[in-house]
């Protein structure tokens, strides 16, 4: 597997300190790891706890049962760790394939919105259902700053390694890394049969035995991805994404250096919704589609950067399935700009075939020089192509003494 230099999964799990006001009348619970603070275990607190109050989870690794498997009911209850750390406070599910828990399971019972906060979740292991790490069933939590890592869900059909989202759950989650999660269907996050909203999120390193190594998705309510990183994935089909379901949407995202060790995307398989202002490059196929490969259903791409895929086309379409493209960049792929039954779009409808002028394709800096025709003022469009904007500045050429002179002939 392909790894990110950009991305720097220490520096992921640096804390990302969320300043929450405490309600009036709120009351504050402790819960440490030995059993001795105002409840002896995660889940005995929950059991407790009225809407409003706090859960702050002292700064260790929290085992056995009562701290795994954690049921939380639609309680406006924050969980929360005391630090402000996700790489301090962790709960290890100690999960194997022969003894099966995951971190959290969240579920419809109650109307209100639970908080999960600034937590890691390690080694969850589960073969029904799905969610190594954390299932959203049917509830709509907020999910702020966690890191679910090392997390599985497998056994023919199962969803989400790190998160897995159903029965019409919408959680907000935020500024949450997901790395080295299994899955069947998305290795890192998969949402089939819910929505929500995912904002600076980081799905990096993830693996699916079949489809969406890093994210899968086959929504049937809102669901928007933004600003979101989806890197160095890998499956059998669909790398990197697998968007699918009721209109999903992709916003300026970064899908990049994934791979298909068999076919269909490397980086994204797109079957409906849309994806706009992403940055899809550097992605790998054995087969169809290096960068984006579009089948099965509908789909729109605007605004996107899709270059450097490292084998296959640009876009790949099958008969009937092609997608919508505006104002796009398709330039350097291994496989060709187009391929299937998509034929060339460049010079329709904005789309061009220039080079994006990445800062540095080798070390994973997608942002573009102050000359790239992505920029606003470098395309007919006058919109940003892809995720980021400038980084750099084109290099000063020297000059020798001679030349100059010779400028003055």
């Amino acid at each position: 597997m392909r790894i990110a230099n950009r991305v720097n999964v220490c520096v992921i799990a640096a804390a990302f300190v969320a300043v929450v006001a405490v309600p009036v009348g709120a009351v504050i619970y402790t819960v440490s790891a030995d059993g001795l603070g105002d409840f002896s275990t995660i889940q005995a607190a929950l059991d407790i706890v009225v809407g409003g109050d706090i859960i702050e989870l002292t700064d260790e690794t929290f085992t056995g049962d009562g701290n795994r498997d954690i049921v939380v009911p639609s309680v406006s209850v924050t969980i929360r760790s005391q630090g402000g750390d996700p790489a301090a406070c962790i709960i290890d599910c100690e999960g194997s394939a022969r003894a099966e828990h995951r971190g959290f399971h969240f579920t419809t019972t109650g109307s209100e919105t639970a908080r999960l906060q600034d937590i890691g979740i390690i080694n969850g292991y589960v073969t029904t259902d799905g969610g190594g790490g954390i299932w959203v069933q049917g509830a709509d939590p907020d999910l702020v700053n966690c890191i679910v890592a090392q997390c599985t869900a497998v056994g023919g059909v199962r969803y989400g390694g790190g998160l897995y989202v159903s029965n019409m759950g919408s959680p907000w989650v935020q500024d949450c890394t997901f790395t080295g999660n299994t899955g069947d269907y998305g290795g890192g996050v998969a949402v089939s049969g819910g929505g929500g909203f995912y904002e600076r999120c980081t799905i990096i390193d993830n693996e699916a035995t079949g489809i969406a190594g890093g994210l899968y998705t086959s929504s049937v309510g809102t669901m928007e991805f933004s600003d979101c990183a989806i890197v160095s994935n890998v499956a059998l089909r669909a790398g990197g994404v697998r968007l699918s379901g009721y209109q999903p949407l992709l916003t300026d995202c970064d899908i990049s250096r994934n791979e298909a060790t068999t076919n269909y995307a490397g980086g994204l398989w797109l079957q409906a919704g849309s994806a706009v202002g992403c940055t899809i490059v550097d992605n790998a196929t054995a087969q169809d589609g290096g960068n984006v490969y579009c089948s099965a259903g509908t789909g729109t791409l605007t605004n996107c950067i899709i270059a450097f895929s490292e084998s296959g086309e640009g876009v790949y379409a099958t008969e009937g399935y092609l997608p919508t493209m505006s104002c796009c960049d398709v330039y350097g792929n291994a496989g060709g700009g187009y391929g299937g039954s998509l034929t060339d779009q460049t010079g329709l409808d904005g789309n061009i075939a220039e080079n994006p002028q990445l800062c540095g394709l080798d070390i994973a800096d997608y942002r573009l020089f102050d000359t790239s025709p992505c920029l606003p003022g470098g395309n007919d469009c006058s919109v940003q192509l892809g995720a980021y904007g400038q980084g750099c500045d084109s290099p000063v050429e020297k000059m020798s003494w001679g030349r100059v002179k010779s400028m003055w002939r």
